[in-house]
């Protein structure tokens, strides 16, 4: 119900903006992230795009540059709106930003299912995009995705390992190397 869920999101924005004025605010942030999210589940992306744009600016003035899951969850929103609309290429160095970042959030430890998904998540699009000059990062954020997941999984089948594996198949045989794929 996303659609109906739309006009009243732009309501609360509106609000927001009433109370907060021009200042950057969490509330006005977090209402533009929602927003931009619904119109991009209603394939709005000619409205999702600025929404979502301005709702990952604000967030990182607001956290002025530090590391923080409402930038995270921002810039996959932006990023993943940008790969629906085929702009791949302007996608990556926001994946690169994401995948740093979940490095970094999750320091210390030996992988994550964030940091695992988003190595994922940059391979993936270099796939996606077609972006075949990367195929050798692509494969060794694979195999890490890989290795973290079946860590995490504990050695389980799982579809996060399944799904790397078949775009680690895809990248070896767009390299030709059919006996490894």
């Amino acid at each position: 119900r996303a659609d109906d869920a739309a006009p009243l999101l732009c309501d609360a924005l509106l609000l927001e903006r009433r109370v907060h004025g021009d200042a950057d605010h969490d509330d006005v942030a977090s209402e533009l992230l929602n927003l931009g999210s619904v119109y991009s589940a209603i394939r709005r992306f000619d409205l999702a795009e600025p929404v979502l744009r301005e709702a990952l600016e604000m967030y990182r003035r607001l956290t002025c540059g530090l590391d923080a899951a409402t930038v995270h969850t921002a810039i996959l929103n932006y990023a993943d709106l940008l790969q629906a609309l085929w702009r791949h290429r302007e996608a990556v160095p926001l994946l690169h930003e994401y995948l740093h970042m979940a490095r970094r959030m999750h320091e210390g430890g030996r992988g994550s299912f964030v940091e695992a998904r988003a190595a994922r998540g940059l391979a993936d699009c270099y796939i996606g995009g077609r972006l075949w000059r990367y195929m050798d990062e692509a494969e060794v954020l694979y195999v890490e995705a890989i290795a973290m997941f079946r860590r995490l999984h504990r050695g389980l089948d799982h579809a996060d390992i399944a799904d790397s594996l078949n775009n680690l198949s895809l990248v070896y045989r767009k390299r030709g190397r059919l006996v490894k794929a």
